[in-house]
């Protein structure tokens, strides 16, 4: 997954930089290739199109978006924050097929 072949350097910065804004170590967890660090961010990688791996030369399809859009629909805090995140993807019909199960899930 990842096109280019510094992507976990990359992230791995992306982690040290967010890790010096979160007070409690505790609050830094993974769940599904996401990293959160408290109220601070998070941390993925996403494939936005399909590539060809650099690498392994083979084939990669388009991963990660949806999740990502979960995720932020679960650490939205505010009603508003909330409100307009739906508007932003409420005509994303693959995410709302694919996460059908999990959203419903969250609302119980």
């Amino acid at each position: 997954m990842y096109s280019n072949v510094n992507r976990n350097y990359i992230l791995d910065e992306f982690k040290q930089i967010l890790e010096k804004y979160v007070d409690r170590k505790e609050d830094i967890r993974e769940e599904n290739g996401i990293w959160y660090y408290g109220q601070v961010g998070l941390c993925t990688m996403v494939n936005s199109q399909e590539f060809t791996n650099e690498i392994t030369g083979k084939q990669q399809l388009q991963k990660g978006i949806n999740e990502l859009i979960l995720t932020l629909m679960k650490v939205f805090s505010g009603q508003k924050q909330l409100r307009n995140w739906l508007r932003t993807v409420e005509n994303n019909r693959q995410f709302w097929i694919e996460k059908q199960k999990e959203l419903c899930q969250m609302i119980q």
